[in-house]
């Protein structure tokens, strides 16, 4: 088979991340988009002072530098970043208010015949996101992200966020093919880059390889197919979230299920880690809870846009990514659904906790109490039998023991009553 040959390569990698209108305002305002002189901003890693006295700074990872070209305080940053201040290798960045964060690069202009190179290329820059994005969010929007995707530390060498890529070039017979007739000559190449295909269209004279993974975009990009990539862009870094999202509330219905169970049977040691257990999933379902309502919000805010705004998309494919819009707005109702009945069990289950845990509590309390009132009786007999009481002496202390001993009887037959048969209930 004939191998396509890549030229005027640009790689886009994006992820959807909690923004807001909010956060990009602080962002715009943080990195001066505002002020009349460009100058780069320095994003610092943290990192550690090793040795005071030599003044030596030991730092996570490197930090970047960025630069604002073009802005809209409440709506969109785009920037250019540089790992270091005499860095040669520029990538392009932007951050949307709709969550949709993309960093690219242009590669050489020699042509890439080699289609695993890209997808290595894509790989990597996936990589570089997370290790050059992340560190640019707010506190606030690192412990969303933490809570979804239960890492504590993104600037961790290796770690790579879920992101889906878009990849523009060139090729020599462009023009004179259709899609589907490129896919026909060069389909191993093309599926390398994207994996599995899902639709191919030509707009404006582009062809596009939408796949799982990543666009293949072949010709030259015109305005109305860059605002369709975008749109391309958020709903698979919105599903590939959906799908994260999906796998975390799974694997909370099975950690709540496992509470449950040793709770029913569990001992102090094991309800009180449990207890403790229950609050940290509790404070993940806040952070995913608020995480899930901003996708949801926006996801609905970009179905809305597109309506409106590619009124020019053939119909075919527009009733395509109408469907699939739909799609995740119901996928999103579903999990809101599901978070309030996690919440709810939550809640039952730390009840059910704290009764049980005070109940034992209670127990060993009686328990101790009794041990004291038996001890009491036998010192006293004790004493009066190695002091060898009179008769008078010891009707002394039967009037004192007796009376003792029916409020043994009495105290023993109120435990056994209030906490046996109570245990016995909870064990059924």
């Amino acid at each position: 088979m004939e191998r396509i040959g890549f030229k005027d390569i640009q790689v886009y990698t994006a992820a959807w991340l909690p923004f807001g209108r909010s956060n990009m305002e602080a962002l715009n305002r943080f990195v001066g988009s505002h002020k009349k002189y460009s100058s780069a901003t320095e994003f610092g890693i943290h990192g550690m002072i090793s040795n005071m006295e030599k003044g030596k700074i030991t730092m996570n990872a490197h930090g970047v530098f960025l630069t604002p070209i073009d802005y809209d305080y409440t709506g969109f940053l785009k920037a250019a970043l540089r790992v270091n201040s005499v860095s040669e290798s520029e990538f392009g960045i932007e951050f949307n208010k709709s969550g949709l964060s993309t960093l690219g690069i242009r590669l050489e202009k020699d042509t890439i015949r080699n289609s695993d190179k890209i997808k290595m290329i894509t790989g990597n820059l996936s990589y570089k996101y997370s290790r050059y994005v992340l560190p640019l969010l707010t506190d606030v929007q690192q412990s969303l992200l933490s809570g979804i995707y239960q890492v504590q530390n993104f600037t961790g060498i290796g770690y790579k966020l879920h992101t889906y890529s878009v990849v523009k070039c060139s090729v020599a017979d462009q023009k004179e093919c259709t899609a589907d007739e490129l896919w026909q000559k060069y389909s191993k190449d093309i599926s390398s880059v994207t994996d599995w295909i899902t639709t191919k269209v030509t707009i404006d004279d582009c062809h596009l390889f939408i796949g799982m993974a990543a666009c293949l975009c072949i010709g030259e990009t015109t305005e109305k197919v860059d605002d369709f990539l975008k749109k391309v862009l958020y709903l698979n870094t919105s599903r590939i979230t959906a799908q994260r999202l999906h796998s975390l509330l799974w694997s909370l219905r099975r950690r709540i299920q496992s509470y449950r169970q040793n709770i029913a049977g569990g001992s102090y040691k094991v309800l009180k880690k449990t207890n403790e257990q229950l609050c940290t999933t509790s404070n993940i379902l806040s952070k995913v809870s608020v995480f899930d309502q901003m996708l949801r919000d926006e996801t609905r805010s970009e179905f809305h846009d597109f309506k409106k705004e590619m009124d020019a998309i053939e119909e075919p494919l527009r009733k395509e990514i109408e469907t699939e819009f739909e799609h995740e707005i119901e996928k999103s109702e579903n999990r809101e659904i599901t978070l309030q009945q996690l919440s709810d069990e939550i809640s039952v289950l730390t009840s059910e906790l704290e009764n049980k845990l005070e109940l034992i509590m209670t127990k060993d309390n009686m328990h101790l109490n009794l041990i004291l009132l038996i001890l009491t009786i036998i010192s006293i007999l004790g004493v009066a039998e190695v002091l060898d009481f009179s008769r008078e002496q010891w009707e002394v202390v039967a009037a004192f023991v007796v009376p003792f001993g029916l409020f043994v009887i009495y105290y023993v037959y109120n435990f056994l009553r209030n906490f046996q048969l109570r245990d016995s209930e909870l064990n059924h």
